[in-house]
This record gives C-alpha cells, structure tokens and sequence, in this order.
C-alpha cells in the first residue's frame, strides 16, 4: 500500500493517504524550539523562543494540504501577510496558521 509519494519537482514527501496502519507521531526539538507531528497531516505545534520572546505556533491543516497559507492569527486576531510582529523580550504569543489558499 501507497501513503505518499516524494515529489521531486517540490522537493517534498506528499502524503496522499493519511489512514496508515499505526498510528505515529515525530517530536522534533532542539534548545530553542521544539515541534509534534502525527500521521494524519492535520497540523502540529511548536513552541519557539527567538530573541527573549516565547512563540507558542500552531499550525492548522484542515484541508490536508502541503503548502500555502490561509490566515494567520496572533493572540486570536487576524493578521494581514505573513510576516509576524516582533515580540517583546519576555512576553508570548499564541499564533495560529491555517494552512491553503484563500480562494
């Protein structure tokens, strides 16, 4: 049985059936950051500090896709881009990325 395949043209692993026969999930961490990602593609979590400031990253992916972005939110308000306003030195964030294409 087929899961995924990797594409080469993306440089990616495209997952195509999530529905594995066991159930996995990859921690992934270092000493500034640290991400939990499971078999079924539907998002993961990260916790980043970057210049003092601790970003708690949840990364929404409802429609199983394997690039582009929706919407982000910060601390529950839509923001405009993609790019993040900086923190303050010790304060934290809760951001919010949907994954897709506005269409």
């Amino acid at each position: 049985m087929e899961y995924g395949h990797f594409d080469e043209k993306n440089k990616e692993y495209v997952i195509t059936r999530p529905d594995t026969p066991t159930p996995w999930i990859n921690y992934l961490g270092l000493d500034e950051y640290c991400a939990i990602i499971s078999n079924t593609a539907g998002g993961f979590r990260v916790k980043r500090i970057f210049r003092q400031a601790m970003y708690d990253i949840k990364v929404g992916n409802p429609r199983h896709l394997s690039k582009g972005i929706d919407a982000i939110f910060i601390d529950g308000k839509k923001i405009e881009g993609n790019i993040l306003p900086r923190a303050l030195a010790g304060s934290s964030q809760k951001v919010e990325v949907v994954m897709g294409r506005g269409e």
